[in-house]
């Protein structure tokens, strides 16, 4: 419900480039309009939740465009921008898919 709750993993990059994050999440009606940003590294991408129907109908969102300079680890945090009076949304996935 705010930006002291995070979700926090840790990955592993093979190939240094330009990746497409796209996010995955159930968000009741009114729930829409929550910030949120997604790190991963020194990289940083912000969206706005947006209502994806009533119960778990989940759907994808397409973050932007980052650059992951060097291969290897990299801590990818989930966070609310501020203070929300309900929770930010139902997480299910975050994808980095390489841009040729």
């Amino acid at each position: 419900t705010g930006p002291a709750d995070t979700v926090t993993w840790r990955i592993s990059v093979s190939q240094t480039g330009k990746y497409q994050a796209r996010i995955r999440y159930s968000a009741p009606p009114d729930w829409a309009g929550g910030k949120y940003e997604v790190r991963i590294g020194s990289e940083l991408l912000s969206g706005n939740v947006q209502a994806t129907g009533a119960g778990y109908q989940y759907r994808v969102f397409d973050l932007g465009n980052l650059n992951l300079s060097r291969a290897g680890g990299y801590d990818v945090a989930i966070r609310p921008s501020g203070e929300l009076p309900h929770s930010l949304m139902y997480f299910q996935s975050l994808e980095l898919a390489p841009v040729f």
